[in-house]
């Protein structure tokens, strides 16, 4: 499925593998889902792994089928972590090896498969994009959000209008102001707001 995943995780490794003298410690990768963001942006995919007998340990990267058929080496990827970069939505799976050589003897073993499932970019969108408001009155912003994150609200005039956390407006004096509307996962929007008399 080549190198098109995002996963912003990192891999910790703690099993042990006895070879001989020879343990590697290194820790399973857990099954992810990201949303997809920017495209053409890169995610590191890392594991954290130890020798204590001192053995010098390399890695090997590997992308595969769910049930690990089809394994392709991945280029470059030999070290603790590389970069995978995101423009595709689906699901991709992957797993490591790790190597552990120490004098004349060596031992390896392999992660389990984790899948990265990149989803869909959240939206956040409203159902205007200015509002009029009287001195006094309140609004309700009419906000569609998919993501799974907390929005948040912010109002660039206080003293014309406040903006609750639910987007509650509330009218205070003539004038403008803009709100904008967050979320950790979407581009932010913005509503003007104007108020009269």
């Amino acid at each position: 499925m080549g190198l098109n995943r995002q996963n912003p995780c990192i891999f910790k490794v703690f099993w042990i593998y006895p070879y001989y003298n020879i343990r590697i410690v290194n820790g399973q990768p857990q099954d992810v889902s990201v949303p997809l963001g920017a495209i053409g942006a890169t995610k590191a995919l890392s594991v954290g792994a130890s020798s204590p007998d001192g053995g010098a340990l390399t890695y090997q990267w590997y992308s595969c089928n769910a049930d690990g058929s089809n394994a392709a080496t991945i280029i470059g990827g030999t070290l603790p972590s590389f970069s995978i970069q995101i423009d595709v939505i689906d699901t991709c799976y992957y797993y490591v090896v790790v190597t552990n050589t120490l004098g004349d003897s060596m031992a390896s073993t392999t992660s389990r498969i984790a899948a990265v499932t990149v989803m869909p970019a959240a939206t956040l969108k409203s159902a205007n994009t200015s509002i009029q408001a009287k001195v006094g009155g309140k609004q309700q912003l009419n906000i569609t959000y998919t993501g799974t994150g907390t929005l948040t609200y912010v109002s660039s005039n206080t003293p014309v209008c406040t903006v609750s956390a639910t987007g509650l407006i509330t009218a205070l004096k003539a004038g403008n102001s803009v709100i904008t509307i967050s979320a950790p996962d979407a581009p932010s929007i913005t509503v003007m707001v104007m108020v009269t008399n």
